[in-house]
C-alpha cells in the first residue's frame, strides 16, 4: 500500500508478483540445502518475463516518474517479506486458524491509533464506501485469503504456492475485460499466457540436492 504511494501501481504487478516466487526458491535452497528442480527454476522464469511483458508498456509510459524507485523498493521488500512468510508457515506447520488468530487479534488491537488518525477523512466518506471496504479488506483480503493461502502451502510448500501469487495481476485483468470492457493488448496478452504456463510447468518436479551431509559424504568414501 505505501508503495502504490510513490511508483505506479503495475509495478507491483511485475516487481512484488515476480519477485515472490524468486525469493522462494532463493529462500528455500538456502535453508533446506536443495535446489529446487528444474521445472520450478523454468516456471519461475516464464513467471517473471510474462510479468514484464504483462507490464511493460505501463513501465515504460511511467518510466520517467519521480521517486518511482521508493515504491519499486517497497514492492521489493514486500516481496522478500512475503515468500519469508511462507517459507516459515511451511516450516513451523501450524494451522491457518491458529497463526491467523493472535495476528487479527494483535492488529485489532492498534484499531483505536488508526481510527482516530483517519476519522476526519472518513466522515466524509460514505457509509455504504466504508462498508464495502470493510467487508472486502477486514474479512476477504485479511482473513479468507490467508487461511486459503495457508492451506495451500500445507498441500503444495511455500515454493508452489508462491508461484500462484502472479496470477492476482492476471485476474485483475481477465475481469477489467468482462466486467469494464477493457480488453487487454496482444503484449498484454503474450505475457498472460508466459505466466499462466510458467505455473503450470513450475508446479512440477522435485528438489535437487546441492549440499551433502557429512554423513552422505563418509558413506560414499566407504563404499
Amino acid at each position: 500500500m505505501g508503495g502504490v504511494t510513490f511508483a505506479p501501481a503495475i509495478h507491483s504487478a511485475v516487481v512484488f508478483s515476480g519477485l515472490s516466487p524468486v525469493v522462494a526458491v532463493l529462500l528455500a535452497a538456502l535453508t533446506s540445502g536443495r535446489m529446487p528442480g528444474r521445472s520450478k527454476i523454468w516456471g519461475t522464469a516464464f513467471v517473471v518475463v510474462g510479468l514484464v511483458l504483462f507490464a511493460s508498456n505501463a513501465i515504460v509510459s511511467t518510466a520517467t516518474v519521480p521517486g518511482s524507485w521508493r515504491g519499486d523498493a517497497l514492492f521489493a521488500l514486500a516481496a522478500v517479506v512475503f515468500a519469508l512468510f511462507g517459507m516459515l508457515l511451511g516450516r513451523w506447520k501450524i494451522g491457518p486458524l491458529e497463526y491467523l488468530t493472535p495476528v487479527c487479534v494483535l492488529s485489532m488491537l492498534s484499531l483505536p491509533v488508526w481510527a482516530l488518525g483517519g476519522l476526519p477523512r472518513l466522515s466524509s466518506v460514505g457509509v455504504g464506501a466504508i462498508a464495502l471496504q470493510a467487508a472486502y479488506q477486514g474479512a476477504l483480503v485479511s482473513i479468507a485469503s490467508m487461511i486459503l493461502f495457508a492451506k495451500a502451502i500445507s498441500f503444495v510448500g511455500p515454493v508452489r504456492s508462491a508461484l500462484f501469487v502472479p496470477l492476482a495481476p492476471l485476474a485483475t485483468a481477465v475481469f477489467a475485460a468482462l466486467v469494464l470492457g477493457e480488453f487487454p493488448m496482444p503484449l498484454e496478452a503474450a505475457g498472460m499466457c508466459l505466466v499462466i504456463v510458467g505455473i503450470a510447468v513450475g508446479v512440477g518436479g522435485g528438489a535437487i540436492p546441492f549440499r551433502r551431509s557429512r554423513v552422505e559424504l563418509d558413506d560414499g568414501l566407504l563404499k
